[in-house]
């Protein structure tokens, strides 16, 4: 995506599906998507997406007729899916469309039933599985990797007796709703340092364009205006700071 929120005019700017019967995948779907906005510095530094690589790719008007029949009748499967639903049911409600209702399966949360990482970001998950990682944050690349870590999660939670829907949805805690009201959701890296008091290893670019490395202690995350940012203890600094969070290119969690 563009940035972190569809309530601040994000808008998503590459996105995959892959449609599976079982573990077997039966067909995937891969594009890049014109926002019609700039792709914020902390969002490209993320997923490589350039404002030049979407200049001439499709819109989400485009495209919708593909996503809504790849989605229609599935269970839809997602890390920290209620990003992705943020995003989702935004651009529909753009088109006047209305997002379906869908079962709705998060493999952050099943994963933090299921085991015990220190982290629960995509790619740690898959490392602490050993899943090979390859290419993380482009759609395609981060969808298959959630398809193998949730092939893994149903083999650990069918020797669990937790074998069909309606008893993965019960362990889960119920199907995850589309958040109301364009709610502002975090990365999981974020919510794991915010609740878990751990520290942070940032890279952020200044307003005038310098790069620094820092080591913060998140306190919270506030809005204003169009922006969200994140106020936190700075140890280089000294001092409490406020990073705006489109400006971070990297963001690490730190051991404890």
């Amino acid at each position: 995506t563009t940035g972190l929120s569809p309530k601040l005019g994000d808008r998503i700017c590459e996105i995959a599906l892959v449609s599976c019967l079982g573990t077997h995948i039966e067909e995937t779907f891969a594009k890049l998507v014109n926002p019609g906005r700039s792709i914020s510095a902390g969002a490209s530094a993320i997923n490589g997406i350039t404002d030049k690589m979407v200049a001439d790719a499709p819109g989400f008007e485009d495209i919708f007729t593909t996503v809504h029949r790849l989605m229609d009748g599935k269970i839809l499967v997602a890390h920290n899916a209620q990003f992705d639903l943020n995003f989702l049911s935004s651009q529909f409600r753009l088109l006047g469309q209305q997002f379906p209702e869908y079962i709705v399966l998060d493999t952050l949360i099943l994963a933090r039933k299921c085991y015990h990482f220190p982290s629960n970001s995509l790619g740690r998950i898959a490392l602490s599985l050993g899943l090979e990682t390859s290419n993380l944050h482009r759609a395609l690349d981060d969808t298959l990797l959630t398809q193998k870590i949730f092939s893994r999660l149903l083999s650990d939670l069918y020797a669990q007796d937790i074998n069909n829907i309606e008893k993965i949805l019960s362990f889960q805690g119920g199907s995850i709703p589309v958040p109301k009201d364009l709610q502002i959701i975090l990365p999981p890296l974020l919510q794991e340092a915010i609740s878990s008091k751990r520290e942070l290893k940032l890279r952020y670019v200044s307003a005038y364009g310098r790069e620094t490395t820092r080591i913060v202690q998140p306190l919270e995350i506030t809005r204003f205006k169009d922006y969200l940012y994140l106020i936190a203890h700075c140890y280089l600094r000294g001092d409490q700071r406020t990073f705006r969070l489109n400006r971070i290119l990297k963001m690490e969690v730190l051991d404890k």
